[in-house]
Parts: C-alpha cells; structure tokens; sequence
C-alpha cells in the first residue's frame, strides 16, 4: 500500500505536520469557493498568502519573496 510506505519512511511528525496543513490549504480554499469568509476577511488573496506563509514556517519551507502576513499589512487606503 502506497500510504503505508510513505508513513513508514516519514517521521510521524512530519506526517502530521504535513497532514494538518492540506487540511487547512483545504478548508481555507474550501471557505473561499462557498462565501464562507464573506463579512471575515476583506482581502481574500491576502488571507491565502498569510495563511499559505504560516503554514510554510510550521513545515520548515522558506518563501522566495517577501513575507506576507495579514496581521501586520497596513490597512487598505
């Protein structure tokens, strides 16, 4: 079985690290498609990069260009 192989030769953290965040690009482009972040994020693209940065720093994965997080972008004019 395919998934056996591959957890057998991942550490268990890895694979949870890794599950938890296709978990989270899921249920993040999944709110998206169905309105569900209407009236909780103004900027949509910019929730996907913040949320897309997060997960890259908690699996050890660097971003090429500079940083985005949400929660320090200056408010829109």
């Amino acid at each position: 079985m395919v998934a056996r192989a591959l957890t057998t030769e991942a550490p268990p953290e890895t694979v949870a690290r890794t599950l938890m965040a296709w978990t989270t690009v899921f249920g993040t482009v999944s709110f998206e498609l169905f309105g569900r972040l209407v009236g909780s994020v103004t900027d949509a693209a910019a929730w996907f990069d913040a949320v897309a940065v997060r997960l890259g720093r908690d699996l050890g994965i660097g971003v090429a260009r500079r940083e985005t997080d949400a929660t320090t972008r200056p408010a829109a004019r």
